[in-house]
């Protein structure tokens, strides 16, 4: 199990007209925790002339109290140097587990 430090990436979603919901800007914080597997793929179900790189990855990182109150908000993680997307968190206290997929292109909310 190899340790982890890096930037987790949250962006809440605001309403800017009746009906318009548009991203904010994104908040980074740093956390440190441990990096628990490590899966990387090219994923082969893409519809584009190029596959999509995947990093399937589980990060356990030490919660603190904004991580707790803004868990829904959270959208990548900085590793490697790319942003990579978060496609589940689980919550045990006082660590999150985050599992990272393919690149985040911060179009998703």
């Amino acid at each position: 199990m190899a340790r982890f430090c890096g930037k987790v990436g949250f962006v809440q979603v605001a309403e800017q007209r009746p009906g318009v919901y548009l991203p904010g800007d994104p908040i980074e914080r740093t956390y440190h925790g441990d990096a628990i597997t490590r899966r990387v793929r090219l994923d082969n179900n893409s519809d584009s002339m190029n596959k999509d790189f995947v990093l399937s990855e589980e990060i356990r990182i030490v919660a603190d109290k904004f991580a707790k109150e803004n868990i829904g908000y959270m959208r990548y993680v900085i590793r490697h140097g790319f942003k990579w997307e978060i496609v589940s968190a689980t919550f045990e206290y006082p660590r999150i587990n985050l599992t990272l997929g393919g690149i985040y292109n911060g179009q998703k909310t």
